[in-house]
């Protein structure tokens, strides 16, 4: 687990796009994205703020603290920085799930459907996405649509989808 969070560190530092990101900036988000693997979230924040500090069109480092901030049950914080995310990037599929996750789960199913179907139109075999959407679908009382959902999800390669086949599909 750890070095593939090392890896996907250095892939996304190394992309074009931050190839002005300076070291600094670059170590506190290392340092965050440390604090966050074992559970210290203000220590992450905190990182994750001092990475925005130094570079403030980071939005990798504000899609993680806007994970953080989830983990805190800060929602606010955690919207706000999701959207600076995907106010940086309109193609950031991680910022849009992580949002929709937290549009579910504090009760708006439909702008939480609109970022699933935001995802799965800039990446048709997301079966996360198909999977959550399912649900959503599901809690909306569209229940036939939740079914083809869970099925894509499924076909894509979702192993937990196959726990609400059933249920879905009836």
């Amino acid at each position: 687990m750890k070095k593939a969070i090392l890896f996907i560190i250095i892939i996304i530092i190394s992309k074009n796009s931050y190839s002005q990101l300076n070291d600094i900036a670059a170590n506190h988000f290392i340092c965050g994205v440390g604090k966050q693997t074992i559970k210290d979230y203000k220590g992450a924040i905190d990182e994750f703020s001092k990475a925005i500090k130094f570079f403030p069109n980071f939005n990798y480092a504000y899609l993680y603290r806007g994970i953080s901030k989830y983990c805190i049950k800060d929602y606010t914080g955690a919207l706000n920085d999701y959207n600076t995310a995907i106010q940086m990037n309109p193609k950031h599929i991680e910022a849009f799930i992580n949002r929709g996750l937290l549009l579910s789960e504090t009760g708006n199913k439909t702008a939480a459907l609109n970022d699933f179907n935001t995802v799965i139109s800039l990446d048709i075999n997301n079966n996360f996405a198909y999977y959550n959407r399912a649900i959503i679908k599901n809690d909306l009382a569209d229940k036939k649509n939740a079914c083809n959902d869970i099925k894509q999800a499924l076909l894509l390669g979702n192993q937990n989808a196959k726990n609400y086949v059933d249920k879905f599909c009836k």
